[in-house]
């Protein structure tokens, strides 16, 4: 049981950082798109890619340092947001657009992810105890 955990664990924080890099080199190619859809779609993007990429962090730092409290959320929503900041101030320099818009969207996806996280684990938690 104890080898399965690991084993896990290890697969969880490799699609982590799978996805984290996917994300990192896809927000910084040169290469723009043609915006399809209007502005409002680049948001939803943004919250998107973030709520996924705060599900993954939250599922592994849960499978790294056990169940997760308060203060954990705090500073995992506080990474995200920073992290968020740096990457739109990166594309700066591979001629991306950079928005405050982008920004709040990262972070408001990686809120509700980390707050859509605890909810089902602690859903879960009720459903094992019963």
């Amino acid at each position: 049981m104890h080898m399965r955990l690991q084993l896990s664990s290890r697969v969880w924080l490799i699609i982590l950082l799978g996805y984290w890099g996917a994300m990192f080199v896809s927000t910084h190619v040169p290469i723009q798109l043609p915006d399809l859809a209007g502005q409002s779609s680049d948001k939803i993007l943004h919250f998107v890619a973030f709520y996924m990429l705060a599900l993954l962090v939250a599922l592994n730092a849960e499978c790294q340092f056990g169940e997760l409290r308060l203060r954990h959320y705090a500073i995992l929503a506080i990474v995200m947001a920073a992290y968020g900041a740096l990457d739109e101030i990166l594309q700066w320099f591979v001629n991306r657009h950079c928005s405050f818009g982008d920004w709040v969207a990262d972070v408001c996806g990686a809120i509700v992810g980390l707050w859509l996280f605890n909810l089902f684990r602690l859903r879960l938690m009720q459903l094992v105890r019963h």
